[in-house]
């Protein structure tokens, strides 16, 4: 029984007309055999109507019904547009240069076509499981850090040196001249022939008997004939992925004068007797003539061992496993809640009852509600192995356009699972907060596990890895803190010293590799570890995680910076009140307004629960100004403003910012800087008025004044979780304490 059954949709493959044509993609198919690989072709005629294109969606639809499939192969990136129309089955493509690269005409310009290539690859590649491309050039050119890189293969066995003389009488060829091979037809002018005839030209004042041995529409069989007829082989294309003509010379050791194209260069390299040199006649020319006065053959069959069909296939058959194992992983499954939700929150509505809390108890019974659904909804969609991970809003060019295609095209599984340590940090406090308040043991298991999860992902150096590709390599400050607080969490309830010492290491990271910059009296930490403007946001969340860390472990040492900070804060508040979103430094422009009231609603947030652990510090003054612009934000139909611009019209609904902005305002009330709670419950009812049925809260609304983004984030939907928990006065997920540091000579902020 085959271990994997596949279907190949392909616009190349040998027809009568021209057996020739992607013979090699068929040799490819075949050397899978072997291994276990079972597969059925959809060729797609390409040449004969772009209509088949069209015809072959529904056939590929019919057949995917009809069979069982493993998995969809598909061969160049139109073939596969046409595999991604159904959703069903996983999808590889195999790049094979042009769809990637470009399509040039005989000048060496980019056609318009090329460009659509380009651009439609570009694209495709984001919607699959797994992209393969022919060299490193073309994975640069994607722009895809996941793609594999994986050459085509060579037939060692068909492909091997034979008889010159021999040759010459099979194909009835000259045996007294010296021929060039030349592997292409007439109607592909971005193989350069044009370019070849003239090298040859030239060559031919120094040594005449030169002929262009031209083959095309010749089937794979016959091919080795021609390799060992020829006497060298030239390789002049204006854009190639991983031309299979040099590999199989390279196999019947006839030597090869190439561009620097494809993976020519690299597939070359250290081989004696072969040559890249620049794309003109001269060049090509002088090799040419060099290499027909010193005759014989190279040893390049030692090199071709390397890129075997073998060797080619047993790696795409990793693939097929990857792909499908993680398409095992993710496929639905009916699913209802735990008993311990229902439970924990049936308690808590008895809490209720007593009447306790900051809020009516109508208003705290409808989010205690709303909480369930989604707790629920996290767990059935986001949850796996300790840890929420899913999509993110991003950054950059996903955030001002990609997402929203995204978005549209929900039934795309697009591959962009994260796993954000923000994300864990509030889930692991929503977990810890339900267990404080219920006494429900099912959610401090889920904390634990939490716990158990991030640490395991912590760095021996003490920080997490930055999950966006468009900021690998970046150590994130706010990640570092949020992963440290899940451990900070879990350390609060359950005192295991290991706990303690890992949230200890982030901090050091921070401190020692991070770093700040000086502002006045005060100073900012960075955002990344490497320096950019200071940015007070970050300032405000590592003095309350500084906090933490000084009350868990009763050591004044993590205090150090908290008064540094709170100064930095203190300086730059605006005299609105709000404080602004970067403030100049050598590294970057300032920019007050981006996004403010979310991300004061947040700083707000931390500032208060900063002054709840250390009382005197500085940080009220700040809390009473911001607040007064927090009142701003709130638009006459409830929802959070985007920025001070968007206050009374205009601008996108984003229901996670209305969650924070509620979530401030109440606990603005709290701390007895309001009156009333009037516009809390206005943002908080808006809120829960845009609740899925499933649980679940869409992203935003009317953004660009049309677009919507439906997708669920699992960063913001915790985070929505905890703001709702917190506003039912359940806690902030650490356990009462009463190791406190020494207050003394610590600086007070005015």
């Amino acid at each position: 029984m085959p271990q994997y059954r596949v279907l190949v949709v392909t616009n190349l493959w040998p027809t009568e007309d021209d057996p020739s044509y992607g013979s090699a993609i068929q040799a490819q198919m075949e050397s899978l055999r072997p291994l276990g690989v079972d597969y059925d072709v959809l060729f797609i005629n390409g040449r004969q109507s772009v209509l088949n294109y069209v015809r072959g969606i529904f056939e590929l639809r019919r057949r995917a019904s009809a069979q069982r499939y493993d998995l969809i192969h598909a061969e160049f990136g139109l073939s596969g547009w046409v595999a991604r129309c159904q959703c069903r089955l996983p999808v590889v493509v195999e790049f094979k240069g042009d769809d990637v690269l470009g399509r040039f005409d005989g000048a060496g310009r980019l056609t318009l076509v090329g460009r659509i290539f380009q651009l439609s690859s570009l694209l495709l590649a984001r919607w699959i499981d797994a992209a393969i491309v022919m060299s490193r050039r073309m994975k640069a050119q994607l722009r895809l850090p996941t793609a594999y890189v994986i050459p085509t293969g060579v037939d060692l066995k068909l492909f091997r040196p034979l008889d010159r003389d021999d040759a010459c009488r099979a194909l009835n060829l000259d045996r007294g001249k010296k021929y060039v091979l030349f592997p292409y037809g007439p109607d592909r002018p971005a193989k350069r022939l044009d370019l070849v005839q003239q090298a040859v030209q030239i060559a031919r004042t120094e040594f005449s008997p030169l002929e262009i041995l031209q083959v095309y529409r010749v089937s794979r069989q016959q091919m080795p004939l021609y390799y060992a007829a020829a006497d060298v082989l030239i390789l002049a294309s204006e854009s190639e992925g991983s031309p299979n003509c040099v590999k199989e010379a390279l196999a019947t050791n006839l030597p090869v004068i190439a561009v620097d194209v494809g993976d020519a260069a690299e597939v070359l390299q250290g081989v004696e007797g072969n040559y890249i040199v620049p794309r003109s006649a001269l060049a090509l020319a002088e090799k040419l003539v060099e290499v027909c006065r010193r005759g014989g053959r190279t040893h390049g069959r030692e090199r071709a061992q390397q890129f075997s069909l073998q060797e080619r296939a047993t790696k795409v058959l990793d693939i097929y496993r990857t792909v499908a194992e993680k398409r095992a992983q993710t496929r639905p499954v009916k699913y209802s809640a735990p008993q311990f939700v229902s439970e924990g929150f049936q308690s808590l509505r008895r809490f209720d009852e007593e009447g306790r809390g900051t809020i009516s108890s109508a208003s705290r019974r409808q989010i205690l509600a709303s909480c369930e659904r989604l707790y629920a909804y996290l767990l059935s969609r986001h949850y796996a192995d300790g840890l929420l991970h899913g999509p993110d809003p991003g950054v950059r060019f996903n955030w001002r356009f990609w997402r929203f295609l995204k978005s549209a095209l929900g039934f795309v599984p697009w591959g962009d699972d994260y796993v954000f340590m923000q994300t864990q940090g509030n889930w692991a406090l929503a977990n810890w907060a339900l267990f404080d308040a219920s006494g429900q043991p099912g959610f401090r298991d889920m904390a634990l596990e939490a716990a158990e999860a991030v640490v395991a992902l912590e760095t021996s150096e003490g920080y997490w890895h930055y999950p966006l590709p468009e900021r690998r390599g970046l150590i994130a400050t706010l990640e570092s803190i949020w992963g440290a607080t899940v451990l900070l969490s879990a350390y609060s309830h359950t005192h295991r010293p290991e706990w303690l010492r890992a949230a200890t290491r982030a901090y050091d990271y921070i401190v020692e590799h991070i770093g700040f910059q000086a502002h006045g009296d005060g100073e900012a930490i960075n955002y990344f570890d490497r320096p950019r403007g200071k940015v007070p946001n970050n300032s405000v969340i590592a003095v309350w995680f500084f906090l933490r860390l000084a009350q868990a472990s009763g050591e004044s040492r993590f205090m150090e910076h908290v008064g540094p900070l709170l100064q930095f804060i203190a300086a730059v508040q605006l005299p609105s009140g709000e404080i602004p979103y970067i403030v100049s430094s050598p590294h970057e422009k300032p920019r007050h307004h981006y996004l403010c009231f979310q991300y004061n609603a947040h700083m707000f947030l931390h500032l208060a629960r900063a002054e709840r652990l250390r009382p005197g510090l500085g940080a009220r003054p700040i809390l009473l100004h911001l607040f007064q612009f927090l009142q701003q934000g709130v638009r006459p139909e409830g929802f959070c403003a985007n920025d001070c611009a968007s206050v009374t019209r205009g601008g996108p609904e984003v229901n996670y910012y209305t969650a924070a902005l509620g979530a401030a305002l109440h606990e603005g009330f709290r701390l007895g800087l309001s009156p009333n709670d009037d516009l809390a419950g206005r943002c908080l009812a808006r809120l829960l008025a845009r609740q899925r049925p499933d649980g679940s809260f869409g992203f935003s609304s009317r953004e660009y004044g049309l677009l919507k983004d439906e997708r669920s984030y699992p960063r913001q939907q915790a985070a929505i979780l905890f703001h709702l928990l917190t506003v039912c006065d359940l806690g902030d997920g650490f356990a009462a304490s009463s190791v406190t540091p020494s207050s003394e000579n610590l600086p007070t902020v005015s």
